[in-house]
């Protein structure tokens, strides 16, 4: 009877962790089974796959369908970079500023950690949604908003490199970029060309429309004090 039972019971495991897989092969991130857990392993993990082996990472596995694991996951991460990055601010103005310039920092601080991470939650799901768009419509992906979103939330994790001074921030954006386009092609299940596109797009019309902008407001600015000297005179 003790034997029947342990084959039962092995066979519930088995069933349970097939269960866990799509019928691609995929499975949940180690971040999705373990972040209530074991926090702090899953977190790290996940950072290390992403940066040293995005494409591989989403070729194995399957988009969240859990929206909490994803937002505590771009909340720890940002309040990570946020914390590592004003502690440094405050050290440097400890070491060569004021005794008012270090409070105002600490201030500084503590306002960014309190609203920056849930700033960076809300700013991810819309960034996802265009992003999403995009890959609808320039890269032909049948896929559901979730896949976008989780490419894109796991992909925060170059904000790590941003804690590197002056080229961190640079270095950061640019991975982050390489990776949503490799990662997006294996997750997305379409050519790198087209993800190249879904991804690449936005970023230029962003620059065009912030370099439109800026170019606007120059413009005005000139004439506005070519006619307040006109009138001066």
């Amino acid at each position: 009877m003790d034997t029947m039972n342990d084959e039962f019971e092995k066979a519930l495991m088995e069933q349970e962790e097939d269960g866990n897989e799509e019928d691609d092969g995929r499975v949940k991130s180690e971040w999705e089974k373990n972040w209530r857990s074991d926090t702090i392993v899953a977190f790290i993990h996940t950072i290390k796959n992403v940066l040293f082996h995005p494409i591989h990472y989403f070729a194995q596995i399957k988009p969240s369908e859990d929206y909490l694991s994803i937002s505590i996951f771009v909340y720890v991460n940002s309040l990570i970079y946020v914390a590592v990055a004003f502690a440094s601010q405050v050290a440097f103005m400890a070491l060569t500023g004021k005794a008012d310039e270090v409070t105002m920092g600490v201030f500084n601080a503590f306002c960014s950690l309190l609203f920056v991470p849930f700033l960076s939650v809300a700013l991810v799901f819309a960034i996802s949604g265009i992003y999403h768009l995009f890959f609808t419509m320039v890269g032909g992906s049948q896929k559901k908003y979730n896949t976008t979103l989780t490419l894109w939330a796991y992909s925060q994790s170059t904000s790590v490199l941003g804690i590197v001074p002056v080229l961190g921030v640079f270095v950061a954006m640019i991975y982050g970029l390489v990776i949503a386009i490799g990662g997006g092609s294996k997750f997305h299940e379409i050519s790198g060309g087209k993800a190249a596109l879904a991804v690449l797009v936005p970023v230029l019309l962003c620059c065009c429309v912030f370099g439109s902008a800026v170019l606007a407001i120059t413009l005005f600015a000139g004439g506005m004090s070519a006619l307040m000297g006109n009138l001066i005179n």
